[in-house]
């Protein structure tokens, strides 16, 4: 089998296994096989597409994660915001804080 051919059975969707089968199949046994399952690569080929995309989508879903984890910890980290509301009733009424001795 020449390698042009080689090429051509590839990009059809047969696998290597089924390459060397041909290969050692004489011509007229070779000639049934394609006809009558010349539908079986178009459907592998399908399967193929089908299992990369789906391993695409779980690769996203897996980076989706990490970001939201990422995203929580960072979230649960920062110092607590003060709205405007309790910026002016500190300003209003200020609360003291007790220093190290007890005292006010």
């Amino acid at each position: 089998m020449k390698y042009d051919e080689i090429i051509k059975l590839l990009d059809a969707g047969y696998t290597r296994e089924e390459i060397m089968a041909m290969k050692e199949e004489p011509n007229d046994e070779k000639e049934k096989q394609s006809g009558s399952s010349a539908d079986e690569p178009g459907k592998q080929n399908d399967n193929t597409e089908m299992s990369g995309l789906v391993k695409e989508m779980r690769d996203a879903f897996a980076e989706m994660k990490k970001e939201f984890t990422a995203f929580n910890i960072m979230a649960s980290r920062q110092p607590e915001e003060k709205t405007p509301e309790d910026i002016i009733a500190n300003i209003i009424n200020p609360t003291r804080k007790e220093n190290k001795k007890g005292e006010k």
